[in-house]
């Protein structure tokens, strides 16, 4: 079954430097306690491993991804105090033509069209996998920013290459915060910083929800954003309604005769009253099962992320014919896997679908949940190659070459 990582394998693990006695327990509690959602924190040279960071990708290349259809990239551009914002996917000859400072390229969701991501958002599972969003990852030429402005979620921000300056205010006010009315980006009026932070090759920002922050490339850099989002309010209430949760009969029918033209008071109540009735019983007349399988595929449904369509179906014997020789199961870009288990049996939830697991051991089960690629050693079990091809089957998982 799947278990909390070992805090030393997190990004936290080397958080607190001037606390050099704790141990990565003692660190992610700190954290955890003092500042997640809470307040900022720079943690130098928390990747350790540049150079697979830096393989990544490199301007260039992110210039070449803004250029591809679908692909969700903007350019931001300033004179002063003056920003504008384009969007892509762009011609690759407005790079040529775009200027050596004060502009910056941002693009979505780079881990859904380049691979080696997975290993920077496994350092941030002290969060449930279904929190992990997409990596967004940002060329900034000298003195290129974005403005002032706050996010409604939880991110790391990697540094990459390169060096910026971010500088960092207190909590905002959300929808009373006062914003410019003078360009399309939603940046905020009046920021005056708190403080100023520098971030290097290997260093790492957190930044909670809610937290104005304002970054400033002081070189050419690149910077990886890497987001930690939870469903709202009304995400989850889209949800239960798309779902056909909420499908019992209303009756508005006002009293008559009425006047033909006009809503009343009594209409606005009466629907209002309907509606809470509605969503009430619906909740109600679910049991907890039915609940907790609905929110499991509500909460893997993907966002951006399009299932990989397999070239043929595979069948679990075929699947074992091609771990034998090589091959190994991974998951899709941006995949992510969720179990439950109840008083019905043991679900496997993937991008909004759910698998039965009931015959899965506990080892086969944590492979699945804890791992993102999977070799013939990891699916021996029938049962554990079964679901294999059924997640490859609905796009969830591909055969590749093994990466050693």
């Amino acid at each position: 079954m799947s278990r909390r990582p070992d805090p030393a394998t997190l990004m936290l693990a080397r958080a607190f430097p001037e606390q050099p006695d704790w141990s990565a327990a003692e660190r992610l509690t700190h954290f955890l306690d003092h500042y997640w959602q809470q307040q900022s924190l720079l943690l130098p040279g928390a990747i350790t491993d540049m150079a697979a960071l830096q393989s990544l990708l490199d301007g260039d290349e992110l210039a070449g991804l803004a250029c591809e259809p679908g692909i969700d990239a903007r350019i931001v551009r300033h004179s002063g105090d003056h920003f504008s914002s384009e969007s892509g996917p762009f011609d690759g000859e407005r790079f040529a033509t775009i200027g050596e400072a004060d502009w910056t390229l941002l693009v979505n969701g780079v881990d859904l069209e380049l691979p080696g991501f997975e290993p920077l958002f496994a350092l941030l599972r002290f969060v449930p996998d279904w929190r992990l969003d997409d990596a967004m990852v940002s060329f900034a030429a000298p003195g290129g920013s974005v403005g002032p402005h706050f996010d409604h979620y939880d991110v790391f921000l990697v540094q990459m290459a390169g060096r910026r300056r971010w500088e960092l205010g207190g909590a905002c006010d959300g929808a009373d915060r006062q914003r410019r009315s003078d360009t399309d980006l939603d940046l905020v009026a009046d920021f005056v910083p708190d403080t100023t932070v520098t971030c290097e090759p290997g260093d790492v920002l957190y930044v909670p929800p809610g937290l104005v922050h304002h970054g400033v490339a002081e070189t050419p850099c690149l910077t990886l954003s890497l987001g930690l989002r939870a469903p709202s309010a009304d995400d989850l209430l889209s949800a239960w309604a798309a779902a056909g949760r909420n499908r019992l009969p209303l009756a508005l029918d006002p009293p008559l005769p009425a006047d033909p033209g006009r809503l009343t008071a009594e209409t606005i109540a009466a629907a209002r009253s309907q509606l809470r009735q509605q969503f009430l019983q619906s909740l109600d007349a679910t049991s907890p099962e039915a609940f907790a399988r609905w929110l499991g595929t509500a909460l893997t449904r993907p966002g951006r992320l399009t299932p990989l369509a397999p070239p043929a179906s595979i069948s679990a014997a075929e699947l074992a014919a091609e771990l034998a020789a090589g091959a190994v199961l991974e998951r899709s870009p941006g995949t992510r896997l969720l179990v439950h288990e109840d008083a019905l049996g043991r679900t496997l939830f993937a991008g909004g679908q759910a698998f039965r697991a009931d015959d899965l051991s506990e080892t086969a089960l944590a492979a699945f949940i804890d791992s993102t690629v999977l070799d013939a050693s990891d699916l021996t079990e029938a049962a554990a190659l079964k679901l294999g091809s059924e997640l490859y089957n609905a796009g969830w998982m591909l055969l590749s070459e093994d990466p050693a």
